[in-house]
């Protein structure tokens, strides 16, 4: 009896001991392996996407969650886009990962992303074929991660997968699905009065996979539709944070006193998740150690070993890839914006008003989308507090 009483003062001190802390990480974009031989079709895919280090997205997630178990935060908050194309195997395959981190005593709460659920995309790749696999339906993703949130839930939508889940602390986060068949980036009118009535019971602070302003040049897509009836309501009973993320960057934009933080996909450079602090309420970002952790697991992979110079060319190459063909010099300053866009280091970004020239008057996209970067110049993105004015 003695000794059951030792280990659970043990394991209360162990929890407690970041009891104020919330990791928070979106966009992992997880493929497992039974999914993929990794083959021409599939690596061409990747090579020539968006920026995604999808050919080690198992270790970046084995990674991180070594992370989460090792910090022992009070919750976990994944804010969709888990997989990379919604089949059924892989949310299946991260599930048994993620349950790992619950048998720890480590609450994880999960959403589905537009990558999630009835995704058409979802496929097996092999050599230079692909043949489509079934995809996760909001019942599926449901039924899959129902652990994670839903079944200790406070309360549920009716209309979507969004729900209440209060940490042991007391705080309560309300956690938005805006995937569902119905209302895609959006919610149903229903949800709306549901959230009114979760919001009167008090909450700390909210999460969503798409994003309820406009941070960048970005807007169908990304915002979702009756965003300002929402920043309305979460002004209206003060909740102070919104975290989101589908966009890939890390950012944060205000509206009156709400405060939405966009965290950066974890499998984009600079492969980073979010923790939030409840007292007082801030954030900072940490970033994936992937070579300490190849190590500690005897992983011998070059790429790993060298994972932040690998992951910097991998988006560098891409960005002198996608933009055209210009002098050298404007690539370079393409790629270092957006090396710097990316992680929420604006502050880092050394502007030359000749090179933003050049990119103004080729009359290019991405002169466009320098410009509007400008806004953001000098800003870090990395960090917030509640308690600044």
């Amino acid at each position: 009896m003695i000794r059951k009483l030792l280990a659970l003062l043990l394991c209360l001190v162990c929890i407690s001991a970041q009891a104020d802390e919330i990791i928070v990480a979106t966009d992992l974009h997880y493929i497992s392996p039974e999914l993929t031989d990794n083959g021409p079709l599939f690596t061409q895919m990747i090579e020539n996407g968006d920026g995604k280090l999808t050919l080690y997205s198992e270790e970046i997630v084995d990674a991180f969650l070594a992370d989460v178990l090792s910090a022992k935060p009070a919750a976990l908050i994944l804010t969709g886009d888990l997989t990379f194309n919604g089949a059924l195997q892989r949310h299946r395959a991260l599930a048994a990962k993620l349950g790992a981190v619950q048998e720890a005593g480590i609450p994880v709460l999960v959403l589905p992303g537009n990558h999630d659920v009835y995704n058409n995309n979802a496929a097996y790749f092999s050599g230079n074929t692909y043949q489509r696999v079934p995809f996760a339906a909001s019942a599926d993703f449901e039924s899959i991660y129902h652990a994670f949130g839903f079944d200790g839930a406070l309360s549920r939508d009716n209309a979507s997968l969004s729900y209440v889940y209060e940490l042991p602390d007391g705080s309560r986060v309300l956690m938005l699905d805006f995937n569902t068949a119905a209302f895609p980036c959006g919610y149903a009118p229903s949800t709306l009065q549901w959230i009114r009535n979760q919001l009167q019971e008090g909450i700390t602070l909210a999460a969503g996979h798409q994003n309820l302003m406009q941070h960048t040049i970005f807007g169908t897509g990304y915002v979702i539709q009756g965003a300002a009836a929402l920043l309305d309501l979460l002004e209206q009973y003060h909740v102070p944070l919104f975290l989101s993320g589908h966009m890939h960057l890390q950012h944060i934009s205000q509206w009156q006193s709400v405060t939405e933080i966009a965290t950066s996909s974890l499998c984009v450079a600079p492969c980073q998740y979010g923790i939030v602090d409840l007292s007082p309420l801030s954030y900072r970002t940490r970033k994936l150690d992937m070579a300490a952790w190849a190590q500690s697991v005897g992983n011998t992979d070059e790429n790993l070993q060298n994972f932040d110079a690998y992951a910097a060319e991998f988006m560098d190459t891409k960005t002198r890839t996608s933009f055209g063909d210009y002098p050298i010099e404007m690539l370079d300053y393409a790629r270092e914006a957006n090396r710097c866009y990316f992680s929420g280091r604006m502050d880092q970004f050394t502007v030359i008003d000749s090179l933003s020239t050049d990119w103004l008057l080729s009359g290019s996209f991405f002169g466009y989308y320098l410009a509007s970067m400008e806004k953001d110049f000098g800003k870090n993105f990395t960090v917030w507090n509640s308690t600044d004015k």
